[in-house]
């Protein structure tokens, strides 16, 4: 957010946590910070020309996981960009660092985990075009058209 605000018309950040939103909102004070649950976005559909989910999608549990690429799919008017750690990769660069060792180099807050082919997937059920970039050990998608 602090790479994008002043480069950007207007940049909002969503979060269900109360902490983080404080903290993007000291750090960050020229966007505007809103606390919602992804699944039910208070925005009109369409109301983004890009959205971004880093480091998000693999926080979100199976079961709820179509609900919230819709949700974003739904207020993304042109494209979204999407960025998730590369499995096996990253568990095993954990554990290489030591790093949740008894959780094989899990971190306790992933509950999704994704390779290319997987990303692919997940977000084609809601865009059109995707197209997914191996930034080790990263996953980028780009996903344009969202389906409506």
């Amino acid at each position: 957010a602090r790479q994008l605000v002043g480069r950007v018309a207007e940049l909002t950040g969503v979060d269900v946590s109360e902490e983080m939103l404080a903290e993007a909102r000291r750090q960050v004070p020229g966007a505007r910070f809103v606390g919602y649950d992804g699944t039910r976005l208070p925005f009109p559909d369409g109301s983004f020309d890009v959205t971004v989910a880093v480091c998000v999608l693999h926080h979100v549990a199976p079961a709820q996981r179509p609900g919230f690429v819709a949700e974003l799919a739904r207020v993304t008017a042109d494209r979204c960009v999407v960025s998730v750690p590369w499995e096996p990769w990253f568990r095993l660069g954990n554990l290489g660092r030591g790093r949740n060792v008894a959780r094989l180099g899990n971190d306790p807050e992933h509950v999704g985990w994704f390779t290319p082919g997987r990303l692919r997937r997940t977000l084609e059920r809601s865009f059109t075009d995707v197209r997914i970039v191996r930034a080790f050990p990263w996953l980028i998608a780009e996903a344009h058209g969202p389906c409506r």
